[in-house]
């Protein structure tokens, strides 16, 4: 075409990389749409496309796009002019992985299977001219035969999102670092892109190992001392981790962005809501300003020091953090960030390359922008879903040598935290990685394969050698409730190194982990440090306490309804159908996106008392629907409460494995470095008479006074919870339910310091006395309510710390609503305040409430 320049030169000789949007775009790459995108675009809908294309329209747009970069002094280059560029024999294996030949049927005839074989299509590849090697890459074909072969279909996957080639890798200081997409239509193009630049001479320092993921697009430079990364739908927490280990970064310091609260296909990527126009102003979703807003996203800071990355801030409001470093925040509506205005192009030296004429007036109106705005249209490339900058990979930098990644010269404050994803254990031996990617469902050589449904951080107790075991007889568990002994069907132990080979937050030193302090001392002592930097004032943790100012909530990220799990609340729609038909939600993204909203006020109601919150999400390939009410699969408790040296965590046997599947590897990891001490029951789930004993679910506890209450039923064993009740030295107090109720015992019963909530209607009139007496003996206030208040989740409620001698009741406002003013005015004589949120969306289809998604941490 006119203007193009395709000399195709190498640029091997030198290190390219990108520390700045602000630095020169030397080196750009680029995909023109082509047949790839006319034949997505017969389909936009299912091919990530955001409406119908104008292919010739496209073309003529990304044309004049590459020529004023060309003008701005890059050298531009396509996918296809690097392509024509390789040796014949490159592109031939290229095109042989991406053509296939299939038989539909189990037994082809003899004249068909010659058409089957590599021999059969190799020959056909070795034919091809240079021109169909690059349409067979480009066009992924599939030549599917039936009968006797002599009218088959040609199906395509062809690679229409290439266009955008920002996604595929990134290119931060250190250099180029391969990805892997989110999406598996895409997977093809990251081996394209990489011998794209393999041709041009440029090696990557890295590669994303499955089953993480890492996009482009969710990488901004800021520098050489800072770089942001957006953690969401697109790009996975465990790549981030992955980079700060193996040192790809090259900064001193990286902000890794959460997007927690809206995981929206519309801003899949951080270059859709965020842009940095210069040194001193960058643009910004105005739905996502401010630590009120809904959508908020969270920023984890890590630090280099002496060569490694700790935590140094955790969870800033990411318009507080970007305003902390000195940008003038421009605001965008949502509006106008759908019409692409912060997803421009910033080519350096003050060149704004942009798709609206708002980007323009919006910077050029600043003071602190001193640059140029040019406009180009480019509607026809964004009706494919991305704008300048997802269409663009710049490298603004060359060197002789990889750059060192410098150390952070200024003062550091480090956070131990219980991690919400990543971290580093400061000056600990790397993670075998290989072993992690292994127990995730990948493997580090073969990034393409898929990991297997729920594979991904494997859970503890679903294993195949536990699915083969035997359950101890009901007689021999009957004899170990008795005397409190030790079975292969539970463990408790005391880890001689509990942070060891974890996926964890930074947490003690080596010389203090060697020291003769136990470690949970050790943890009180660094989390009070944090708090006194972070949160406010030292506490005093010595005495056995009911409640705590510390909670673990897992983000409903994959919240769905669940037909494993419906049947055992009787308020939970039994059908999909039902749902729609009752509530008008049509879809899990439906559903996902209120509960997201709802949780997030949630999280800042409790942030905002001074709650500390362990913030995890799910993925899909977690297969964990539940995974919000987190208080089902483990609790923790207090040295002073188990009466032993270190505090103690406990695992239980739970019934539906889509609930078992949330006991995962990193999450218990990260709690065995507080608890070393572990109660394991998980291991009774399975087997020829399993038994189960569902957390916080099936027990109340009364902490101080050592009591624990079990409503009996099939989630709640008897057995089981005297084995629990002989291990931690609690007594029980067992009651049963009337016939008509299905019901946990937290639906029924919660226990504060020194009231309590309880239904005593659905309890049998032999047992309720039992309860009432028992609560009555520890000097708790009976708050009593009826059967339509217990289903409306008054008594799933959770008392909480919010400083010296305060606290709150958070509960939902549905159950907020049901209380009587007198019972208001009970519970207000014994917390400070009353944090009543809006939580119908995960009542109704989860069956639980706020009380079940607050797992605190003792």
């Amino acid at each position: 075409m006119a203007g193009e320049d395709n000399k195709v030169d190498k640029f091997g000789d030198k290190h390219w990389a990108q520390a700045s949007e602000d630095e020169g775009a030397k080196l750009v790459l680029t995909c023109s749409p082509g047949m790839p995108s006319f034949v997505n675009g017969l389909h936009p809908a299912a091919s990530l496309f955001e409406h119908p294309i104008n292919l010739d329209s496209a073309e003529r747009q990304h044309l004049q796009m590459r020529n004023h970069l060309r003008k701005l002094g890059a050298h531009v280059f396509t996918v296809t002019e690097v392509l024509e560029k390789m040796d014949m024999q490159t592109l031939q294996k290229l095109a042989a992985l991406r053509l296939t030949y299939e038989y539909e049927g189990d037994n082809p005839p003899a004249s068909v299977r010659e058409y089957l074989t590599n021999e059969y299509k190799y020959s056909v590849v070795d034919a091809m001219a240079k021109e169909q090697l690059i349409t067979s890459i480009m066009m992924c074909p599939c030549v599917k035969m039936s009968g006797e072969a002599l009218h088959p279909q040609y199906n395509f996957d062809p690679m229409g999102n290439s266009v955008f080639t920002r996604d595929q890798q990134v290119v931060t200081r250190k250099g180029l670092v391969m990805g892997r997409m989110a999406l598996r239509p895409r997977d093809g193009e990251v081996k394209v892109m990489r011998l794209c630049f393999r041709q041009l001479g440029i090696e990557p320092i890295g590669q994303i190992p499955a089953p993480f993921t890492l996009e482009g697009g969710d990488f901004i430079p800021a520098g050489d001392d800072l770089c942001f990364l957006g953690v969401g739908i697109r790009t996975s927490i465990h790549a981030a981790q992955y980079m700060l280990e193996n040192d790809l970064f090259g900064t001193s310091r990286v902000a890794v962005v959460r997007d927690v609260f809206e995981q929206c296909q519309y801003r899949m990527h951080l270059d859709t809501v965020f842009n940095i126009a210069s040194n001193r102003v960058a643009l910004m979703l105005s739905s996502i300003i401010g630590e009120d807003k809904v959508h908020r996203r969270l920023v984890t800071e890590y630090t280099r020091v002496n060569g490694v990355y700790v935590t140094t801030k955790l969870d800033v409001e990411f318009s507080k953090y970007v305003a902390e470093e000195g940008y003038e925040i421009i605001p965008v509506s949502p509006e106008d960030q759908l019409q692409y205005v912060c997803n421009f192009l910033n080519a350096g030296n003050g060149q704004i390359l942009a798709s609206h004429p708002l980007t323009k007036t919006l910077l050029e109106g600043s003071k602190n922008f001193q640059g140029h705005v040019e406009v180009i249209p480019y509607d026809g490339v964004t009706a494919m879903y991305g704008g300048i900058h997802c269409s663009t990979q710049v490298f603004r930098n060359a060197s002789d040598a990889v750059p060192e990644t410098p150390n952070y010269d200024g003062p550091v404050i480090r956070i131990s935290s219980l991690s919400t994803g990543c971290g580093l254990r400061d000056g600990r031996p790397k993670r075998d990685w290989q072993r992690l990617i292994v127990a995730q469902g990948g493997t580090e050589t073969s990034p393409a394969n898929a990991p297997p449904p729920g594979a991904a951080d494997a859970a503890v107790g679903s294993t195949k050698a536990q699915a083969a075991a035997t359950s101890t007889p009901a007689t021999e568990l009957m004899k170990e409730a008795s005397r409190g002994s030790t079975t292969a069907g539970e463990t408790m132990r005391r880890r001689s190194n509990p942070g060891a080979d974890m996926l964890a937050e930074p947490e003690p030193g080596d010389d203090e982990l060697g020291s003769k302090v136990s470690s949970h001392d050790l943890f009180l002592k660094h989390r009070q440090r944090s708090m006194q930097a972070v949160v406010g004032p030292k506490m005093s943790w010595k005495r056995r306490q009911q409640i705590t100012d510390t909670a673990l909530l897992m983000a409903p990220t994959q919240f769905s309804w669940n037909a494993e799990t419906a049947g055992d609340h009787a308020s939970v729609p039994q059908s999909f159908a039902e749902i729609t038909e009752r509530y008008g939600w049509r879809s899990d993204e439906e559903l996902r996106a209120l509960a997201l909203e709802e949780f997030s006020v949630l999280h800042r109601e409790l942030v905002g008392a001074g709650v500390t919150v362990h913030l995890y999400t799910h993925l899909p390939v977690h297969n964990t629907p539940d995974a919000v009410f987190a208080r089902t699969w483990f609790s923790t408790h207090s040295p002073e409460e188990t009466g032993g040296r270190d505090a103690c965590l406990v695992l239980y046997p739970l019934k539906n494995e889509s609930r078992r599947r949330e006991r995962r590897h990193s999450i218990i990891a990260n709690l065995e470095m507080m608890h070393p001490r572990e109660l394991n029951m998980s291991k009774f789930e399975i087997g020829t008479e399993p038994r189960y004993l569902e957390g916080q679910s099936s027990l109340v506890l009364d902490r101080i006074n050592k009591v624990a209450y079990a409503m009996g039923g099939p989630r709640t064993d008897m057995v089981m919870t005297s084995i629990w009740a002989n291990k931690l030295k609690y007594e029980v107090v067992f009651f049963q339910p009337v016939k008509h109720v299905r019901a946990f015992t937290a639906d029924i019963l919660f226990i504060g310091t020194t009231f309590a909530i309880f239904c005593a209607d659905v309890v049998r009139p032999d047992d309720r006395d039992a309860v009432i007496q028992r609560l009555e003996a520890t000097n708790h206030e009976i708050v009593y309510i009826d059967e339509h208040q217990m289903r409306h989740f008054c008594a799933n409620v959770a008392q909480l710390r919010i400083g010296d001698e305060k606290s709150a009741l958070v509960l939902s406002a549905r159950a907020h609503s049901c209380f009587s003013r007198n019972d208001v005015n009970i519970i207000q004589k014994h917390v400070s305040k009353l944090i009543p949120v809006k939580f119908d969306t995960i009542e109704t289809i989860g069956g639980s409430s706020v009380g079940s998604c607050i797992a605190e941490i003792f």
